[in-house]
C-alpha cells in the first residue's frame, strides 16, 4: 500500500470517528439554554412607508435561547398537555429567572410539518428567544416566549393580549429517541428600534400564522454546528390534511394600532453556534457499532504502520 493511500485511509477513518452520532433514548424532561443566530429580514409598512414598504435586514443573535421540554411520550394516546418546566430561564430574556408568560404544560402546536406524527416524541415550549442585532433600520429583534410577552406589555404597545406561546415537538426517527426531528411553531414579536415608517416599532404575528421551523436533532441541548432550523410548510392537522400553515412570508401587525405592519420575509435559519462546512453529513449508528469503530481504530493504525514499514524495507 502506497504512502498516499495509507494517508487517505487514515483520514477516512478519522473522519468517520469524528462524525458518528450514537443513537440514544430521550432523557428526562428539563430546560436547555444554548446560543442561536439568524439572518433576518422584515418589511415594515406604515404611514410614511406605504407598500411596498421598507426592508430591514441584519444578523441577529441570542446567547441564551431557552427551551423547556417534557418527558418522552411513548404513544399518541399519551399526548395532550404534558408537564414542561418553565425555568430556570436566564436573563435578559427572563428577568424573573423563569418564564412567567409561559404555561407549565405543552400540548400540540398549531402547525405540523408534512410527515410528522411519529412517536416517541417530546413536547417543547420556547421559554426565551431573544434574537437581536444591528439591522439596516437600526436594531432589530426577533422574539418569542418571555421576551415577546414583555415587548407587547411595554408602552407604546397596547397589544399584550396578542401574545401567543410557541410550542414544538421532537420526534424520534426510527427508534426510541435520537436521532430525531425537531420542529417549532414560532409565534413571534418583531421590534425595530427606533420605530420606522411612522409605526410603534413593535409588531406581532396574528393567530394561526406561526413561522414553522424544522431541523434534524441529535441531542439535548442541540450540538454546535449540526443543528440548523429551516422554514417548512405545514398543516393544521398532524399527519396532514388540514389547512396550510407555517411558510414565510408571514404578515405582522403594529402593536399600537393593530393595523397591518408588513411581513417577516426570512429568519428561516437558526444556526446553533458555528456553521458547519457545506455538505457535511453526520451518519447515525447504533452504540455497538460506535464501540466497534473505536476498537477498530488502533488495529487499523497498527496495520497501516506495519504495512508502511514493510514497504520501506523492500
Amino acid at each position: 500500500m502506497s504512502k498516499r493511500v495509507s494517508l487517505a485511509v487514515s483520514a477516512l477513518i478519522l473522519l468517520l470517528a469524528g462524525t458518528v452520532t450514537v443513537r440514544g433514548d430521550f432523557p428526562a424532561g428539563g430546560v436547555d439554554s444554548f446560543p442561536t443566530k439568524s439572518v433576518f429580514s422584515v418589511t415594515i409598512i406604515g404611514p410614511t412607508c406605504p407598500a411596498p414598504g421598507r426592508i430591514c435586514t441584519g444578523t441577529v443573535t441570542d446567547p441564551a435561547t431557552t427551551v423547556g421540554r417534557s418527558n418522552s411520550i411513548a404513544s399518541e394516546a399519551g399526548e395532550g398537555a404534558v408537564p414542561v418546566p418553565v425555568g430556570p430561564c436566564p436573563g435578559p430574556g427572563c428577568p424573573a429567572g423563569v418564564c412567567t408568560a409561559c404555561t407549565n404544560t405543552a400540548g400540540d402546536p398549531d402547525c405540523f410539518p408534512v410527515g410528522s406524527g411519529k412517536v416517541p416524541e417530546v413536547h417543547t415550549e420556547m421559554l426565551s428567544l431573544r434574537l437581536c442585532g444591528p439591522c439596516t433600520c437600526g436594531t432589530c429583534c426577533y422574539l418569542a416566549g418571555q421576551p415577546a410577552h414583555d415587548a407587547l406589555a411595554t408602552p407604546p404597545s397596547i397589544s399584550v393580549g396578542q401574545y401567543q406561546n410557541s410550542y414544538g415537538e421532537v420526534e424520534s426517527v426510527g427508534g426510541g429517541g435520537f436521532p430525531a426531528t425537531s420542529y417549532w411553531s414560532i409565534h413571534t414579536v418583531v421590534t425595530v428600534d427606533p420605530g420606522t415608517c411612522g409605526t410603534s416599532g413593535v409588531f406581532y404575528t396574528g393567530p394561526g400564522t406561526p413561522v414553522e421551523m424544522s431541523s434534524p436533532l441529535g441531542a439535548f441541548p442541540p450540538k454546535t454546528c449540526f443543528t440548523s432550523y429551516n422554514n417548512v410548510g405545514g398543516s393544521t392537522t398532524e399527519g396532514g390534511g388540514g389547512a396550510a400553515c407555517g411558510l414565510l412570508p408571514v404578515p405582522i401587525f403594529d402593536a399600537q394600532t393593530g393595523g397591518a405592519g408588513g411581513q417577516i420575509n426570512s429568519g428561516a435559519i437558526h444556526d446553533i453556534g458555528d456553521s458547519c462546512p457545506s455538505g457535511t453529513i453526520v451518519p447515525a449508528v447504533s452504540p455497538w457499532m460506535a464501540g466497534l469503530l473505536v476498537l477498530a481504530l488502533p488495529a487499523a493504525f497498527w496495520y497501516l504502520s506495519r504495512r508502511r514499514n514493510r514497504m520501506q524495507s523492500i
